[in-house]
């Protein structure tokens, strides 16, 4: 009993020893990660460039601080920073040494507390590449330096229990949740993407008001908060809610945050991960606040500004109006006229606008502008009425607007107290069709300027209607009522036959105006669509058109309708009387001839009435009888020009229905499937099948401009159907151009195809077809350039394909799969491809995969379902997928 006593004792011994040495190494191993995370350094401790990755790791894990290289930068350039380290290690939040970088020719960089007690980084030769030189030498062995949960590195006086420094006072281009926002406080953007050195715009508070923010760019200011009024609209309220409310030791968490916050050893908050925000000064320009999505694992843009190029201040100068509608988003107030042309001209508006001309105040009058944003008023006049208001303005010779204003409650019911702002300086920061916290603006100008006449029309909003264009039938010439004037927005339509279409600019010295046709449906390339209606005054200027835009000229204006000599007093030397017509007009008197360029009646050429004299009686006498057998030859020859005049017009408007009819048919027939499929069976284009396609057509010569004569440097690649060349069009919009082979059969069926064919298919995983071209023997097709070139390109070279993870190539097998599943299944035509490989599946910039050439493809009766993309026999029947597995 004793033997066994002792071997069971024994056996005992052994598993207690081997269970303490288990222990003791695990113990070991995890003393080592805590030993690597380290989130102090102590004076003499350094963090090292060496390429061992020496780093600090904050407390909870969420920052991590250490030598970088700034992401996209090709320099060996290297950085001492602070990033995320859980979840986003390439979202570097703060630099030390962005203007002095560590180079390759740098030996032995360190990071930490120097001799002085200063944060420094140095090399061994000496070399301080960046030091906290604000805080005061000493050699007290003390001091330490941590990295919080935060995000704030600090450095502390151990002995004192005091801070020396910190980095959330001294931030580069973020502002984190914890910080505090004072006068001292700057965000400077980064010079570029990969180049943390200091940028040109500035994130900091506006000195001339408090609360308020201001944007600059060395040296002028380029965006403030207050723009909108004397209080932060509601879409600046994120940015504001982050830099008051987060430095309060009561602050409310970011939106839909369930956790509070905590306060550690050193005064700061601790955060948790619902609170993952931060606010940027992007070298954009752009002030962005960003928070984490944790779903989708990438950063969610929920606020910037400026928003558009309408935000920045000053966008128009003074007594310019902004709009981001249009595609010249600046004009000048009626009245007013570009200070400086040539610069307007060239897109620099920001000189502004000048007054065509001074007037006392009894001439003035206010021009009522809608829905307008505006910068900050002078002076507020609050518990007064409009009448009041206005005359308070009229009232000062320097007031330049006034806005009147009723406060509302919550409940939209007035609270009494009543606002009036006044404007003394010049108006700057316009910007019309404002839907954030609008207000109406009535600007003072000389009354001959919006003054309703039988001449012109009242202006609409901050457009002007000049004779002969009409709004109503009171003013204006009523052939030319072709226009519509909203009263709330303040925005001029033109009404077609096709449709109405929002007018973006009226000149009345070229006798133009432009419309809009981005959101009407309207394709300005169409051959078969008919805009303007012969019978309309109005002719389609085809050599000004720019892209979703129209050049509309109108006809000069025929004598001025009236019903009696008051309705002439706007054309001086004219009188009220009947025409051939039946219609009294206000003809022009006698030595006098009607000007429709210049609509006023002018005197005849070397006829003034000073030098006119009367003729005798008997010269009058020889005259007539000398004009008698030359008005008889002249009245036959009008008859016999119009009777040829009225009976080719006939038969021009009998083709032209004709015409018309034939183009509805083929549009028609267009809808069907039965048409696709005969067009791409058929041997030739015909002219009528020409006219139903509905792609742009391109001419030639534009090409061959933007492609260099198709030269050997824009050549992108070639193939059986012939070449494809990079073409690059005014505006910078860059285009492939496919140039088919005149021999190749088969690049005619792909050019009939591809035109006829991808028109009616529209997917994000198909190339986008975006034009045409045919010129004799010439056949080009024009779509979507792809810079990334097409998939073959990655998945066959060694280099290029390590950098598809399997992430990226399940999103590009997926996007495939997506092009298929629509084309067999989603679309109203059902098309084989017949050819998908590699070389015809074609990336975008952001790496999205999408379908190309479909020179093979063929229609089908019966659509053919691809039920998975994640079924592995649809995978193992493609070699392109296997490749990319």
């Amino acid at each position: 009993m004793a033997s066994q006593r002792r071997k069971l004792n024994c056996i005992l011994s052994v598993s207690f020893l081997s269970s303490i040495l288990f222990l003791s190494i695990l113990l070991l191993c995890f003393c080592r990660v805590d030993c690597d995370a380290r989130d102090t350094l102590k004076h003499g401790e350094r963090i090292t460039d060496d390429g061992g990755g020496t780093t600090l790791v904050s407390s909870g894990g969420r920052f991590k601080l250490g030598f970088f290289k700034a992401t996209g930068s090709a320099s060996p350039k290297r950085y001492v920073g602070i990033w995320y380290n859980e979840w986003d290690q390439q979202t570097v939040v703060w630099v030390a040494n962005r203007d002095n970088p560590v180079t390759d020719r740098s030996t032995g960089v360190s990071f930490g507390i120097a001799e002085d007690g200063n944060l420094k980084i140095w090399d061994t030769t000496g070399y301080v590449y960046w030091s906290t030189v604000c805080v005061e030498n000493s050699s007290s062995t003390n001091r330490t330096v941590k990295l919080m949960d935060s995000g704030n590195l600090v450095l502390r006086d151990e002995q004192l229990a005091k801070s020396l420094w910190e980095s959330f006072q001294n931030p580069t281009d973020t502002f984190l949740p914890g910080m505090k926002m004072d006068k001292h406080l700057e965000l400077i953007s980064w010079t570029g993407d990969g180049d943390p050195g200091k940028g040109n715009f500035t994130f900091k508070q506006d000195q001339e008001g408090e609360g308020h923010y201001v944007i600059t760019k060395k040296p002028l200011d380029y965006w403030r908060s207050w723009m909108s009024g004397n209080f932060l609209s509601s879409d600046e309220m994120p940015y504001d809610y982050l830099l008051s409310n987060f430095s309060n030791t009561k602050f409310p968490l970011l939106p839909n945050s369930p956790k509070q916050p905590r306060l550690d050893n050193y005064g700061r908050m601790n955060y948790t991960n619902d609170s993952y925000a931060r606010l940027v000064m992007n070298y954009t320009g752009e002030l962005q606040y960003l928070k984490w999505d944790v779903d989708e694992r990438n950063w969610s843009l929920i606020w910037r500004k400026p928003e558009d190029q309408c935000g920045v201040y000053h966008a128009c100068g003074e007594f310019g109006i902004c709009n981001i509608n249009n595609r010249l988003i600046c004009k000048c107030l009626p009245g007013f006229q570009p200070a400086n042309p040539k610069n307007w001209d060239s897109g620099d508006f920001s000189d502004g606008c000048r007054r065509n001309s001074t007037s006392s105040d009894n001439s003035d009058m206010f021009l009522n502008l809608k829905m307008m944003k505006v910068g900050k008023p002078d002076s507020d006049f609050p518990e007064i009425n409009e009448t009041k208001c206005r005359k308070q303005c009229l009232a000062v010779s320097l007031c330049q607007a006034y806005s009147y204003e009723v406060a509302q409650n919550s409940t939209k019911r007035t609270t009494g107290i009543d606002n009036c702002k006044i404007w003394t300086s010049e108006l700057s920061n316009l910007q019309e069709e404002y839907t954030n916290r609008a207000c109406n603006v009535s600007v003072r100008v000389p009354k001959s300027i919006i003054e309703s006449t039988v001449r012109n029309c009242e202006p609409c909003g901050s457009n002007l209607i000049p004779y002969p264009l009409s709004t109503g039938i009171n003013c204006g010439d009523p052939i030319y009522f072709s226009f519509y004037c909203n009263t709330s927005s303040g925005q001029v339509s033109f009404k077609a036959p096709s449709g109405t279409y929002r007018v973006t600019k009226i000149d009345p010295s070229a006798q133009t105006f432009v419309i809009q046709v981005k959101y009407a449906g309207y394709d300005i390339n169409s051959r078969g669509t008919q805009l303007l209606n012969v019978s309309l005054p109005f002719k389609r200027n085809y050599s000004s058109e720019v892209k979703d835009e129209i050049d509309i000229s109108w006809d000069p204006p025929q004598q001025p309708s009236c019903n009696s000599s008051k309705d002439c007093k706007d054309w001086p030397n004219s009188n009220c009387n009947m025409a051939i017509d039946g219609k009294k007009r206000c003809f022009c008197k006698q030595n006098f001839l009607w000007n429709g360029t210049i609509l006023n009646c002018t005197t005849k050429e070397g006829n003034t009435p000073q030098s006119f004299k009367k003729p005798s009686k008997r010269k009058k006498w020889l005259l007539l009888c000398g004009m008698v057998p030359l008005i008889i030859s002249v009245f036959a020859l009008t008859c016999s020009i119009t009777f040829v005049y009225v009976w080719r017009r006939k038969k021009a408007k009998e083709e032209e229905s004709r015409k018309s009819s034939r183009r509805n048919r083929v549009l028609r027939a267009l809808d069907t499937e039965k048409h696709v499929k005969d067009l791409m069976d058929s041997g030739e284009f015909r002219e009528e099948d020409e006219n139903g396609i509905d792609v742009p057509f391109f001419d030639l010569e534009c090409i061959l401009a933007a492609t260099d004569n198709f030269s050997n440097a824009k050549k992108l690649g070639k193939g059986g159907y012939g070449s494809v060349h990079k073409a690059t069009f005014p505006g910078g919009q860059e285009i492939a151009v496919k140039r088919l082979s005149s021999v190749s059969k088969q690049g005619l069926q792909e050019f009939k195809n591809e035109v006829v064919l991808i028109a009616k298919l529209q997917h994000r995983n198909l190339v986008r077809l975006r034009g045409y071209c045919i010129n004799g023997d010439e056949k080009i097709l024009l779509y979507e350039y792809m810079p990334n070139k097409s998939l073959d390109s990655f998945i066959f070279d060694q280099k290029l394909s390590m950098s598809l993870d399997w992430e990226m190539r399940f999103k590009i097998i997926l996007g495939i799969a997506r092009g298929l599943v629509y084309l067999h299944h989603d679309s109203r035509l059902r098309i084989i491809h017949r050819d998908l490989k590699t070389s015809n599946i074609l990336l975008d910039n952001e790496m999205n995969p999408k379908i190309s050439d479909f020179g093979l493809a063929k229609m089908v009766e019966v659509a053919i379902y691809l039920r998975s993309t994640h079924n592995m026999e649809f995978f193992q029947s493609n070699p392109m997928f296997l490749a990319l597995v």
